[in-house]
């Protein structure tokens, strides 16, 4: 591997090269948990900084497995009340709460802005060091956007004349062939799912049938149309939200021979968070994170202790 020349592609790639510095879509302090789940649902995006008019400053982030882990406790405080039942009262109380009552809930998305200016290495290895997938961008004092791990990764699948020697390596070369999957049943229930994806502190995971075969994904993306009038859909089974869903994609695959050039390009062009390494018999026998992707161009250069 040229470290050297990868290294010099990214120390000297700003981060504000590969942003998109459009519209910043924030949630306000005031704003109710429904309100949120609303917003990241109609901009289909996964989270969204908070900005408190009193202060005049961001205060956090919110994103989908803060809400996961929002919906998981409301779930379990409702069912130990009264199973199968929901009570309209309690939960336009809980779906009304301040979004700050849920900021970094799942301990997962701490508000770390990075200066535009910075190198994307510089960022990398923000999102590695402290386990998050995006970062608001800061110019001066003004927070004018975000950047995500996605963006990254689409960075470099339009840039591969700088990463020509790792994108030619195999899944094999690189130790991602096989890994731990994590997967539910289709006919396991949507809270079981949301609550697997917490357990395990995982934002997506496969979804299998009867034989082990991936048919499906789910991650906390899918719960943002939830809404305390329809609560109760978690309790159907998944396959049945997947027919009702209709437009759900199916998941990406790839085989364990690929390359990591094919991997990155899939990201970039089906706009995915996660690929499934399958085998034969279409068994899921890794999954592929962005972080993964982003840990391939990091690992030479000594990412920092936490």
């Amino acid at each position: 591997m040229d470290t050297t020349h990868l290294k010099s592609f990214l120390e000297h790639t700003k981060v504000k090269d590969i942003a998109k510095m459009n519209d910043l879509i924030s949630m306000k302090s005031t704003d109710t948990i429904e309100q949120t789940l609303a917003t990241l649902a109609l901009n289909e995006i996964t989270g969204a900084p908070v900005f408190d008019a009193g202060t005049h400053k961001f205060i956090g982030f919110v994103d989908v497995l803060d809400l996961a882990t929002f919906i998981a406790n409301v779930f379990a405080d409702n069912y130990k009340k009264h199973p199968h039942l929901y009570d309209p009262k309690e939960l336009a109380q809980r779906f009304g709460m301040s979004v700050v009552e849920v900021i970094n809930a799942s301990a997962r998305d701490p508000f770390l802005p990075v200066d535009i200016n910075a190198s994307v290495e510089f960022l990398m290895n923000n999102f590695l060091r402290y386990g998050i997938h995006r970062v608001a961008l800061q110019d001066g004092d003004k927070i004018v956007g975000l950047v995500s791990q996605s963006d990254v990764v689409r960075f470099f699948s339009q840039h591969p004349n700088n990463l020509v020697n790792e994108r030619k390596k195999t899944l094999e070369e690189l130790g991602l062939a096989k890994g731990n999957v994590v997967s539910v049943s289709y006919e396991d229930t949507l809270i079981k799912a949301f609550v697997t994806l917490l357990t395990h502190k995982i934002t997506g995971l496969a979804v299998v049938d009867a034989h082990g075969r991936l048919v499906n994904n789910l991650s906390a993306s899918d719960l943002k149309g939830l809404t305390k009038e329809n609560f109760w859909k978690l309790e159907i089974q998944i396959h049945q939200m997947l027919l009702s869903m209709g437009t759900k994609l199916p998941p990406v695959v790839v085989s364990p021979n690929a390359t990591l050039g094919e991997v990155m390009d899939k990201f970039q062009k089906f706009g995915i968070h996660r690929i499934f390494v399958v085998d034969e018999e279409s068994k899921p026998v890794n999954v592929i994170s962005l972080t993964d992707v982003l840990n391939v161009f990091v690992t030479p250069f000594h990412l920092p202790a936490k």
